[in-house]
């Protein structure tokens, strides 16, 4: 994989604002699309937005936590319970061993028998933890079914790499005029990897630590670069959903994550185990089929219709 890199200073350039919410979720929180290849990088409090060229599209404001202090604590709160459907492991990560790549594959399901405009994620993620253990940011490469505010989503199987902020909104990337259609039974291949290069470069000068979302083999799927000021602590295997009234609007029978496979900077982490969490307003189980860092397999139960 080849990424383009502009230089720091890029990062640091100042202009007008340019991106606009595209949507609303429920709860009101703001949708934004960016081009693939953008990045978004801490700075303070907030989230500065960069084009692929290095010019500033937009700043989520004020969505850091204010007790969130040290850039490169070793030790953090377990993380706190949430209403998520999900395998995920967390780590006491350092400036010199963050989580280097988290890779995952799975095989695209049938469609739901029922739409009644629910809106499914299924999700390999990344996500940082402030000292309390709740999570202030979440990089993900997912499969979505349903309609959304992107454009050429709908009742079929897309596919999207995303940044979620907690109480601060969503954010996409894409090539615009690309088919983000994936064909049920077409074996999906996510990643999330360090860029040690861009680390290297502004760790010093910037204190962040920076990661890569994507899709390695899905022609023209788009990439998003997220920088924070700290490393990263916890992966998941995550299921996220909306609008679902039944057991039809879910795929029939399982949903598996396989071919799972996680490296710290060290390596593969050691006594390494799976946690799970289900949120208790659906019917779907997590189940951990294959224990472990490398060639682990994860499975979403969904309810018989």
């Amino acid at each position: 994989m080849f990424f383009v890199r502009p230089l720091v200073a890029a990062l640091l350039v100042q202009t007008t604002l340019a991106l606009v919410p595209i949507g609303y979720t429920a709860s009101g929180l703001p949708f934004f699309l960016a081009p693939s290849g953008s990045r978004v990088q801490q700075s303070g409090r907030n989230m500065d937005v960069f084009a692929p060229n290095g010019t500033l599209i937009h700043t989520f404001e004020d969505v850091i936590p204010t007790n969130f202090k040290a850039k490169r604590q070793e030790t953090l709160a377990r993380r706190q319970e949430v209403s998520a459907t999900e395998a995920y492991a967390q780590f006491s990560t350092t400036a010199d061993n963050e989580i280097d790549s988290f890779n995952a594959t799975f095989v695209v399901p049938p469609v739901p028998t029922s739409f009644d405009s629910q809106i499914i994620f299924l999700s390999a993620n990344l996500q940082v933890l402030d000292p309390n253990g709740v999570p202030f940011g979440n990089l993900r490469a997912a499969l979505q079914y349903g309609g959304s505010f992107l454009p050429g989503t709908g009742p079929f199987w897309t596919y999207t790499v995303q940044l979620e902020i907690p109480g601060g909104g969503y954010l996409s990337v894409s090539f615009p005029g690309v088919n983000m259609t994936l064909e049920v039974g077409q074996r999906i291949n996510t990643f999330i990897v360090a860029d040690p290069a861009l680390d290297a470069e502004t760790k010093e000068e910037l204190g962040v630590f920076w990661h890569i979302a994507g899709f390695d083999n899905v022609p023209d799927s788009p990439t998003l670069e997220i920088g924070w000021q700290v490393p990263p602590q916890l992966v998941a295997l995550e299921l996220e959903e909306e609008g679902v009234s039944g057991a039809s609007d879910y795929p029939a029978g399982s949903f598996v994550f396989e071919q799972i496979n996680l490296n710290l900077t060290t390596g593969p982490p050691a006594a390494f185990y799976w946690n799970t969490s289900v949120d208790p307003t659906t019917d779907v189980q997590v189940k951990v089929d294959v224990e472990g860092s490398q060639d682990a397999q994860v499975s979403f139960v969904f309810p018989s219709a």
